[in-house]
Formats: C-alpha cells, structure tokens, sequence
C-alpha cells in the first residue's frame, strides 16, 4: 500500500533480497503483458518499427543483465516515492473475505 509519509516517523525501507526477487519477476511479467497487449512479440533483435523485443520471455529465462533491469525499477520505487512525500506499508493478507486493515 501506498500512503502519505510521516516525516516525523518514517523509516527507510530494509531491504530484502527475496522479497525484491519476487517484485522484480512481477515487475517483467507487468511489462510483458503490457508489450504483448501492445502488439510486441519476441525477436532475436529489438526491432521498433516490427514490435520485436529480444526479452519477451518468461523470468526463468533471461539472462541476469536483464533480470537486473527489471529489480533496478523495482528498487527505485521507494525513493521515488519518498521524494512526494509517500512510503510504501505493508499490508498483511487477511483470509478471504475479511477486511485487511486499509481504509474501509
């Protein structure tokens, strides 16, 4: 969850490398659907003008330059953020059905 920061109370984000794996792979699957959606299909060479990019494929298989781009966006959000004035929170998963302690 996103919401304003306390500037009295907040604290930097620790950061967490497994946590920061996992956003970063849904992070690529975002931009993959939102390439494929686009027209964009995979090509051994980035072509523009045909909508061919060499990294639509699944997380598993990219090379680790590429995995680092997706979890450098992924670790720019929080100081981005923090620039507006917001911080990122942790919401905890209720069970289905139950509120989760946001705004109601």
């Amino acid at each position: 969850m996103i919401e304003p920061a306390d500037t009295l109370r907040a604290q930097p984000t620790e950061s967490r490398p497994r946590k920061s794996k996992h956003l970063a792979e849904m992070e690529h699957e975002r931009w993959m659907k939102e390439r494929t959606e686009s027209g964009w299909r995979y090509g051994p060479k980035r072509n523009d003008t045909d909508h061919r990019h060499p990294d639509l494929h699944p997380w598993a298989e990219l090379d680790p330059e590429t995995r680092a781009k997706d979890a450098d966006a992924v670790r720019a959000i929080p100081p981005m953020l923090a620039e507006i004035g917001f911080v990122l929170k942790k919401v905890d998963r209720a069970p289905a059905g139950e509120p989760t302690g946001g705004a109601q």
